[in-house]
């Protein structure tokens, strides 16, 4: 719809299948998008409004950032390297602040290889989550799990213990950065005994 030749309102609708998308040292992913972003009152930047909803699904990907303040060079997951970098989106599309979102994100198959200190997690993951809020302040819903029988492991550097992952469930409820962690680890240590003289 056109207001004096200006677009008063948009229907956009998206689809694309295995798009590539990566952030230098820190994830690669390959993505098939649903989308639809809709505009009103475009003509009005008090009222305007802006959304995108649809669903996402994340057919192969990898997160390998390194938190670990401490250890230096930060490492990649396996073979997987960003080979090309996408330029940041506030710097190409600033009107995506004011974006409402309400997106779900769906993956089998994420792999997530990071460090914190003295822990080093290799996992396999399932995602099924919810995003909302905005694209730079996102608040995500729902769950990831760690893949059963995906050999996901967590390494403990100082004594050097590999445990295997029996349960791991990251539940969302709103901020991305404080998530629920319920995580069940097994490993077999071996005990030294010592013997009396």
């Amino acid at each position: 719809k056109l207001d004096r030749l200006q677009p008063e309102t948009v229907d956009l609708f998206m689809s694309g299948t295995e798009i590539p998308w990566s952030a230098p040292k820190e994830y690669a992913v390959t993505v098939s998008p649903d989308l639809v972003f809709r505009g009103r009152k475009l003509t009005d930047l008090a009222t305007r409004t802006l959304t995108l909803t649809g669903k996402t699904d994340v057919k192969d990907g990898a997160y390998y950032r390194n938190f670990d303040k401490l250890g230096g060079i930060i490492g990649n997951a396996g073979e997987r390297q960003v080979d090309a970098v996408s330029k940041p989106l506030e710097e190409t599309m600033p009107w995506l602040r004011e974006v409402d979102l309400n997106l779900d994100v769906r993956g089998t198959e994420f792999e997530f290889n990071s460090k914190f200190v003295a822990l080093k997690f290799d996992l396999v993951l399932d995602m099924d989550l919810n995003v909302r809020g905005s694209m730079f302040a996102p608040r995500v819903y729902k769950r990831v799990r760690v893949k059963d029988g995906s050999g996901s492991q967590v390494h403990y550097a100082l004594n050097h213990i590999d445990f295997d992952v029996v349960r791991g469930n990251l539940d969302f409820q709103g901020d991305p950065a404080k998530p629920y962690l319920d995580l069940l680890l097994k490993a077999d240590i071996p005990v030294r005994t010592a013997s009396v003289a």
